[in-house]
């Protein structure tokens, strides 16, 4: 609900970012498989091999790029925020199981290219675990409107909606609520021409 608010009177383009990932530094207690996976809703750009590590070798090395098409929001002259997370497996056993994640805004990289970025791996064995990468990003599409706005609509008064079916119900409202206003202006300055005719 709240990233529909926001984007209310925004503009959205389409980005083609690429994610290079180096290597990854964890700790584990036996020969362990890596999978790194990057999932977009129903798209998913994964690692096509596997990150090596053991208890003797911390750093597996990397050196894949996952691709991915991305929509941001501009609006008040900057992009929105848009965070997008990165998975890890452990293969190991034949049964895929999450060890770890990472959050990214990408908002912060649509700039210029970043290299080397050093991100922690949350909800992972190795607290000190982590992944470094790069990021680069390619413009796929011009700056459009995102969908119909209403500029008037007062956004803070959106704070107690609880479902999508009240934002739209008091969207609609505000809405008709215009337009009605519009036509009592149109229909004022049509009074105005013709005693202005009358008048001549």
């Amino acid at each position: 609900m709240a990233k529909l608010l926001q984007r209310i009177g925004s503009h959205e383009r389409k980005f083609t970012l690429h994610i290079t990932i180096h290597y990854i530094h964890m700790s584990v207690k036996s020969p362990t498989l890596i999978k790194v996976c990057w999932k977009k809703h129903s798209d998913i750009s994964e690692t096509n091999y596997y990150i090596k590590l053991d208890e003797l070798i911390r750093r597996g090395e990397c050196e894949e790029t996952l691709v991915a098409e991305n929509t941001f929001y501009y609006k008040n002259n900057k992009y929105l925020p848009k965070k997008s997370t990165l998975l890890f497996y452990n293969d190991s056993s034949g049964n895929s199981k999450k060890v770890g994640k990472t959050s990214i805004n990408l908002t912060d990289f649509l700039e210029a290219p970043a290299e080397n970025l050093h991100f922690p791996i949350k909800q992972c064995e190795d607290k000190n675990a982590e992944v470094v990468l790069s990021i680069k990003t390619e413009v796929s599409s011009d700056l459009i409107p995102c969908g119909v706005f209403i500029d008037y609509f007062d956004i803070d008064s959106c704070d107690d909606f609880s479902t999508l079916k009240d934002f739209c119900k008091n969207l609609k409202q505000a809405y008709n609520e215009q337009i009605q206003e519009n036509l009592i202006l149109k229909a004022t300055i049509r009074e105005l021409e013709l005693q202005n005719v009358r008048i001549n």
